[in-house]
């Protein structure tokens, strides 16, 4: 998966549009992980983490089949308000 490149935007609307649309021209979605909503965004690939089973069956017992999307995906992006500016600026975080 490749991860969207670092850049300025003009508004925090336009940085959302730009990244989710790249993200789903390869095949996943970004997630708001946190926010404060005039200072900064912490955006999260759908994909990350790791699947944890939590259906304590024992073995041998029968059990629900689940799936999941997750696959430790390396990347978060993290966006700030630039102060002199009012721009936003995206930084690429690798995990």
């Amino acid at each position: 998966m490749e991860p969207p490149i670092e850049q300025v935007f003009e508004t925090r609307e336009q940085l959302l549009t730009s990244i989710r649309q790249h993200a789903l021209s390869h095949g996943y979605a970004i997630t708001i992980i946190n926010s404060a909503k005039e200072r900064n965004i912490c955006l999260g690939c759908d994909r990350g983490g790791i699947y944890h089973d939590h259906i304590n069956a024992p073995e041998g017992e029968k059990r629900r089949k689940t799936s999941t999307r997750r696959m430790n995906c390396p990347f978060r992006l993290y966006a700030k308000k630039l102060v002199n500016t009012n721009q936003w600026e995206i930084q690429l975080l690798i995990i």
